[in-house]
């Protein structure tokens, strides 16, 4: 479904920093996050806060073009770098360039 757009809301739960706080209240060590992907961005808020306020290199796909053209807007205007795909999730994956990803997130896909 592609024809509706999805909120344009931030999702702290894909922040990799989170991720950190919970290995080290288990006493674990915490990688290094120097890659990490969003699956379904929506319209890229969450992606494109994280690419702009850390040194992690984002990437990401949203199968829905209105969405994804927002996002690549935000990630140009805000020159945060992101690389925001309208790809689907097969297609996305099947492309050479991607690194191997430190982190991958998704929000909503499930449900």
């Amino acid at each position: 479904m592609a024809d509706i757009g999805y909120t344009f809301g931030y999702y702290n739960e894909l922040n990799p920093l989170r991720m950190r706080l919970a290995f080290l209240n288990a006493g674990l060590a915490t990688p290094e996050v120097g890659t990490a992907c969003e699956l379904g961005f929506g319209q890229g808020m969450s992606a494109n806060l994280h690419a702009a306020g850390s040194t992690t290199q984002w990437w990401g796909t949203d199968f829905n073009p209105a969405q994804a053209s927002f996002a690549q807007e935000l990630a140009a205007i805000s020159r945060a770098e992101a690389k925001l795909y309208d790809q689907a999730f097969a297609e996305f994956c099947g492309r050479s360039d991607l690194p191997d990803f430190d982190y991958i997130g998704l929000h909503g896909i499930w449900s």
